[in-house]
């Protein structure tokens, strides 16, 4: 079933060595979202420009092995907060990535802060196809959702196991019109030489920043926009 594939291929993603990394694993997570402001883990410049963005920080917290729940204005211990900071435009430039809900509307998006003058679009959106799989099967929202920075050795490590999945699996996956164009290959990759950002779930997706464009490395259910 091609279903327990992409299950297949997200436990690897998942279980490959990571550097920085927002990780919510475990069936029975209880979703939230949260002000900048009640985020310990933020500078009063970030705080202020997630507010501007209008983002509400999202987090996952496992009910199932945390009894108790968390009824405080804060997140504590056990809230996996989507946020990440790694070197995203350039290597020595620290920046954070956040996954947010608009306060406005409730749209999910990706914000992020660039730390330094390398930038790319600081707006990434889900798309269409992503927000109605969360809306038909809401259960799957938190399933293995990780977000993180990968270094180049480990982007390359990851996009030749994906390549291999694939290889294994393409016959059967071509006959859902699934093709290799949802991976970028290896030979057709920049000189990676920073972070690379990965969302992984029921939906996931990879960008590199190349100067100041993103390149799709990797894109099941997601779109760009800035």
């Amino acid at each position: 079933m091609i279903q327990s594939k992409f299950i297949k291929l997200a436990i690897i993603i998942v279980l490959l060595p990571m550097g920085s990394i927002a990780l919510a694993m475990t069936p029975g997570s209880s979703k939230a979202h949260w002000k900048p402001e009640s985020v310990d883990q933020l500078t009063p410049n970030e705080v202020r420009e997630l507010n501007t963005a209008q983002c509400l920080i999202t987090s996952y917290r496992n009910e199932d092995v945390i009894s108790t729940v968390n009824s405080t204005q804060k997140p504590d211990q056990y809230d996996q907060l989507m946020l990440v900071r790694g070197e995203f435009a350039a290597k020595g430039q620290k920046d954070l990535l956040v996954l947010c809900e608009s306060s406005k509307n409730g749209t999910e998006f990706f914000r992020v802060i660039w730390g330094g003058t390398n930038q790319c679009a600081n707006t990434l959106l889900m798309s269409k196809v992503s927000r109605y799989m969360k809306k038909r099967d809401p259960g799957e929202d938190y399933y293995g959702s990780h977000l993180d920075g990968r270094p180049p050795s480990k982007t390359r490590r990851l996009l030749d196991l994906m390549d291999e999945q694939f290889k294994e699996h393409a016959q059967e996956w071509s006959s859902y019109g699934i093709t290799k164009q949802w991976i970028l290959e290896n030979q057709k990759l920049p000189k990676l030489e920073h972070d690379t950002m990965w969302f992984g779930g029921h939906y996931s997706f990879a960008f590199y920043c190349n100067g100041k464009d993103w390149i799709q490395l990797y894109d099941y259910f997601s779109d760009i926009t800035d």
